[in-house]
């Protein structure tokens, strides 16, 4: 995901450089359209949990949201990608109930970025999940 690091250097800039423009364009064009899995993208599965797994999509697509929703310039406002950006919601809003909790943290911290990307319920769910296991030492 070089467009994440790309717009996080380019919003000092306060502007979306050509280079970080074109990564998010990949990204976009590479988002699967149909099937189970619309609006997430391809991701690896070597068993290698969380990163490369079955359930791994989920986490691209959190990383796929932070790219966008931290990009400036309101990019993420954009007529342009709104289609995409909806199907991301909707794939989110879909697998929520389905996914592990590392993975429903990290659409959390992505729907601080991307706004609707899950409903307030499921936010608070995802809250109330991880603060239900920690453990008396304070980790997890």
């Amino acid at each position: 995901m070089n467009a994440l690091v790309l717009s996080r250097r380019d919003a000092a800039a306060g502007a979306l450089s050509d280079e970080a423009r074109g990564q998010l364009e990949t990204m976009w064009a590479l988002q699967m359209k149909v099937g189970p899995n619309n609006g997430a993208w391809t991701w690896l599965n070597f068993g290698y949990e969380p990163w490369e797994s079955v359930n791994s999509p989920y986490l691209g697509a959190s990383l796929a949201a932070l790219a966008a929703g931290t990009a400036p310039g309101k990019y993420l406002e954009s007529p342009a990608i709104a289609p995409q950006v909806e199907a991301l919601r909707g794939y989110f809003q879909k697998q929520f109930v389905n996914e592990s909790p590392l993975n429903r943290m990290m659409a959390l911290w992505a729907s601080g970025s991307v706004p609707g990307l899950l409903t307030g319920e499921q936010r608070q769910a995802a809250i109330d999940e991880v603060l239900a296991l920690q453990q008396a030492d304070g980790g997890w």
